[in-house]
């Protein structure tokens, strides 16, 4: 990836620990991070509630927040995520940088909804505000990235995707992504902060 400097190489599983401790030292005047590749997939779908819309804005005092600021079109905001729908009137010209790293240009797909729906939540238009949604920053920019394919995102697309919004100038960067593990919610509380605290 020419744009981060970033490379994957399919190393047999045998070989993996002899690469990571030689390869500094049989690659002169480079220095390379070496991992384990890790897939993410989206999981769930955005749900309608049956909710009042915008009860959301309205626990959070949004309106109350916007006495003090909207954003501003000066501060770019990251979403990496999958794609989003561009031409939806929340983001009409309000998209700078868009990336996807798979394809290497600004070809976003829509990709299931999440990160049109991330997008709307951070940085959406207040003009949708009495239906019941809008973004927390709607004076921001918006710089949406995409790191999900067919609902897959692979460790490295996410680097790839943080890095592209690092070197870009991003002012904040939403990473909507973690393992999900099914049955996690059923310990006990303390269990629960135990595994995040100790292995994530």
């Amino acid at each position: 990836d020419k744009e981060v400097k970033l490379l994957v190489v399919k190393v047999p599983q045998n070989e993996r620990s002899h690469i990571r401790q030689t390869i500094n030292s049989k690659i002169p005047n480079h220095r390379f991070i070496v991992f384990d590749e890790e897939i993410y997939e989206l999981n769930g779908n955005i749900s309608k509630t049956s909710e009042r819309a915008g009860w959301h804005l309205d626990v959070i005092h949004l309106k109350q927040g916007w006495a003090y600021t909207k954003g501003s079109s000066d501060v770019k905001v990251a979403i990496v995520d999958d794609g989003i729908q561009s031409g939806h009137p929340m983001f009409k010209g309000r998209i700078v940088d868009a990336y996807n790293v798979f394809t290497k240009n600004n070809s976003l797909s829509v990709g299931d909804g999440h990160g049109t729906h991330t997008a709307g939540l951070a940085v959406g238009s207040d003009e949708f505000y009495s239906k019941g949604v809008s973004g927390i920053a709607p004076d921001c920019m918006i710089m949406p990235i995409q790191v999900f394919d067919n609902r897959l995102c692979p460790l490295s697309a996410l680097i790839a995707g943080v890095m592209y919004a690092l070197h870009h100038d991003a002012d904040v960067v939403n990473i909507s992504i973690g393992p999900s593990f099914k049955g996690l919610n059923v310990l006990p509380v303390e269990q629960q902060t135990e595994i995040a605290r100790t292995q994530f």
